[in-house]
């Protein structure tokens, strides 16, 4: 008797996960009917065909050249892949593992035909894949033609249900229009993070920041290019809006000096206590701009002796050294070969 395993898959997280339960039956009874025995089964839930990215999917493939089993059964050849490239890959692994691949629920006789009938039902599940595909793009175009939701609704909206158009949440728009209040009087992240964190919401920084530029508060629905004025109700004003981005464009516009080029950024490292040593600038108080190297373990949390190098002077002193540690036989040898 041969050993077979089992490998089971669906695609999206709206599908059953009965589906899986319904394969390895089907599976299992196409075992006992062909004399083969089930070693072991592989899942993958709620993940595409479309990608190898699949945990249980590259164990299995893992595991067939460990030479334990013989035979993979399938419940039909879209659940192993639904693009004919990744198909012929993986077949070609585990045939090179003395692994097959068998449909419980296609038949596939050996020989030339069998090459022929496979090779169909490979370009049927991709061309399945890819009108599905394009279906619900169309759907959802369609949808944002409508101002209708097609993903999560953002902090403090929710979806109705009858017609699925955005809507305010009740329970989170106000504290969402509070941090827009909170941005706007120029209150900094850590204050806005600390104030959803009192109401038992946790967020990033970035998240916050993604928020206050995103212009579905202010009432323009967009998805994949569809643009729709009015399309969504606005939680926040676009007066107080425009000021806030305001605000955050010109926060995140870095000096002058930060544009400046550290030539040993992300090669310097500290003589004392090895940490990778940062690029840093400075103002005197007349104006002028300085540039330094420091160690973070000094700067920050003072365990270190080392103070901050002048970057002038210490590129200087590192390009005058360059040459005669460089430009040796040796050196030059090992860079020849």
């Amino acid at each position: 008797m041969l050993n077979a395993v089992i490998y089971a898959r669906f695609s999206s997280s709206a599908q059953r996960e009965e589906s899986i339960e319904d394969q390895l039956r089907e599976c299992q009874e196409f075992a006992d009917k062909e004399g083969l025995q089930v070693i072991n089964t592989y899942c993958d839930y709620a993940i595409s065909g479309k990608t190898d990215h699949r945990d249980q999917f590259q164990k299995m493939i893992k595991d067939a050249e460990k030479q334990l089993f013989q035979a993979v059964i399938i419940y039909k050849t879209d659940r192993f892949a639904r693009t004919r490239l990744d198909s012929a890959i993986y077949k070609k692994c585990l045939k090179d593992c003395g692994v097959k691949v068998i449909p419980a629920k296609e038949v596939i006789p050996d020989g030339p035909g069998g090459i022929i009938l496979e090779s169909i039902y490979e370009g049927w599940a991709e061309m399945y894949s890819v009108n599905l595909a394009e279906n619900v793009r169309r759907g959802q175009y369609g949808n944002a033609l409508k101002c209708k939701t097609n993903c999560k609704a953002p902090f403090g909206y929710r979806i109705n249900p009858q017609t699925h158009l955005y809507e305010l949440d009740d329970t989170t728009a106000p504290i969402a229009e509070k941090v827009f209040a909170m941005a706007a009087d120029g209150k900094p992240t850590k204050e806005i993070q600390s104030f959803l964190l009192a109401h038992g919401i946790k967020k990033s920084a970035s998240y916050i920041h993604y928020m206050l530029r995103n212009e579905r508060y202010k009432g323009i629905y967009i998805f994949d290019g569809v643009r729709a004025e009015g399309g969504m109700p606005a939680l926040v004003s676009a007066n107080t809006f425009n000021k806030i981005a305001k605000t955050l464009k010109q926060r995140s516009i870095r000096p002058q000096a930060k544009a400046t080029k550290y030539f040993l950024s992300l090669k310097l490292y500290c003589g004392y206590c090895g940490k990778l040593m940062s690029d840093e600038y400075g103002r005197s108080r007349n104006g002028d701009q300085y540039r330094y190297y420091t160690c973070p373990s000094s700067r920050r949390q003072k365990t270190c002796i080392l103070k901050a190098l002048p970057a002038d002077k210490t590129e200087n002193a590192i390009a005058e050294k360059l040459p005669a540690a460089l430009l040796n036989d040796e050196i030059i040898d090992k860079m020849a070969d």
